[in-house]
């Protein structure tokens, strides 16, 4: 008589198990993903007013440099976050995360407003499309018993992260 197995059902898997480091470790790198968010989007807050002051520029050139990032998160959530159904979570992740982190790099190297508001942009697309992925992946690493509280807890990564920005400015 031949040996019959029956398939494995993920989330069941996973709900029938304690929560391993591993998956930990995988929550805890998108909760540093929400936070660099939460940190990127606020730093730009204070760091403009000495950037318009270095440049000479006036105030209301200001607009479209905080605007920028935030048009870019919009256009993320709503264009490239879809992605991840198809390329997957993971892999959507890194690249969101690898791109919003070059182009916040690059910013330093900007040489005028025009090079900032693309950089900003750029940085908020791939802002945008990693907080879907990363609160996507934590759920899929998560038991059902405590998804909507691995899910909160990374999102306060976010807050955390709009926080810091402020004490370290």
């Amino acid at each position: 008589m031949p040996h019959s197995t029956a398939p494995i059902r993920l989330p069941e898997f996973i709900d029938n198990r304690r929560v391993s480091p591993y998956q930990y470790a995988v929550i805890g790198l998108c909760g540093l993903v929400l936070f660099l968010d939460g940190f990127d989007t606020q730093a730009i807050s204070y760091a403009a007013p000495h950037i318009a002051k270095e440049w000479g520029l006036s105030p209301t050139l200001l607009g479209p440099v905080f605007s920028s990032a935030l048009v870019g998160l919009m256009v993320g959530y709503l264009v490239l976050s879809p992605l991840s159904e198809r390329f997957g979570h993971r892999l959507t992740l890194l690249a969101a995360t690898t791109a919003f982190a070059v182009c916040t790099l690059a910013v330093v190297w900007s040489d005028g407003v025009t090079a900032l508001i693309a950089l900003r942009f750029l940085a908020g697309l791939g802002l945008g499309a990693a907080a879907p992925s990363a609160i996507a992946l934590t759920s899929e690493f998560s038991p059902t018993r405590l998804r909507a509280t691995f899910v909160l807890a990374i999102y306060c990564g976010f807050s955390l992260g709009n926080a810091i920005a402020g004490v370290a400015a």
